[in-house]
């Protein structure tokens, strides 16, 4: 779905991300349909410029915003292949989150699908509007009721136990309120928890990644800039293994030059 130039230009900006990333949903949705189950979905993305064409580096932000709210994992390890390249996305699709991010915005952009099922509830005499709405940016993320002043303490203090961590170095396991992953062992993955979990101050420091780097392979490289976005994929593709296998969203806190572990994540003992 293309828009026209008329109505690109009387979009506001947020009407015209979410048409962006509705479009986006839709053609992932129309490959997952002709991907056999257990692989990896396959999706184009053209170097194509041109009136009401999504831009190619706009269409990757978008996707790694997909990414970010756990509707899908990119990848992009050339050791576990397939792997995503400069103009093919190969997804691993997280489909129970995916469905939810692609009814919000279908109520919100699919006018034509909303009428749709409106008038078929008219015609089995349900006259019920259905609901219809805005996509709130914030919309995918657990929104927490305000505390009030006296229980403020307390339930920062069940949240904090909810999200107690700790890594065993010996088995090379991640463990996050008693749920378990492994890591296989001499692995920038394994050797990264090794460095967080040996103090409470390196679990909640905030890292520069070439230092971190350099501790894990125990080398320096004048190659700044690939070491930073070796770093900033390591923690992006952790953070989604774990929110995929342990069920917890943003681990780590990164950026190109920085990491940490999010401070809503206790360090505690085996």
């Amino acid at each position: 779905m293309i828009c026209n130039d008329k109505d690109v230009m009387t979009m506001n900006p947020e009407k015209k991300f979410y048409q962006q990333v509705w479009e986006i949903l839709q053609d992932i949705k129309e490959e997952m349909l002709s991907t056999r189950t257990g692989k990896p979905l396959k999706l184009r993305n053209p170097n194509i410029v041109g009136s009401g064409i999504i831009p190619k580096d706009r269409r990757e932000n978008i996707m790694g915003k997909l990414e970010e709210w756990g509707a899908l994992s990119i990848r992009e390890n050339p050791f576990e292949p397939p792997s995503s390249s400069e103009y093919y996305f190969y997804l691993d699709i997280h489909h129970d989150t995916f469905e939810t991010v692609y009814s919000k915005y279908q109520k919100a952009c699919d006018v034509q699908s909303y009428i749709n099922k409106y008038q078929e509830q008219l015609y089995k005499g349900i006259d019920t509007p259905l609901e219809f709405q805005e996509v709130e940016l914030d919309k995918f993320e657990t929104k927490k009721p305000v505390d009030a002043p006296h229980n403020s303490a307390q339930r920062k203090k069940k949240n904090k136990l909810e999200n107690n961590w700790s890594f065993d170095s010996e088995t090379n396991s991640l463990c996050i309120s008693g749920k378990t992953m492994e890591f296989r062992s001499d692995t920038n993955r394994s050797e990264l928890f090794k460095l967080l979990s040996k103090s409470k101050k390196n679990s909640s420091q905030e890292w520069q990644s070439v230092e971190v780097f350099e501790v894990l392979n125990g080398t320096s490289n004048t190659d700044f800039k690939k070491i930073k976005r070796k770093m900033y994929y390591l923690c992006r593709d952790i953070n989604s293994d774990i929110a995929s296998k342990l069920g917890k969203q943003n681990f780590f806190i990164y950026t190109m030059t920085t990491l940490k572990v999010n401070p809503l994540f206790s360090l505690s003992n085996w």
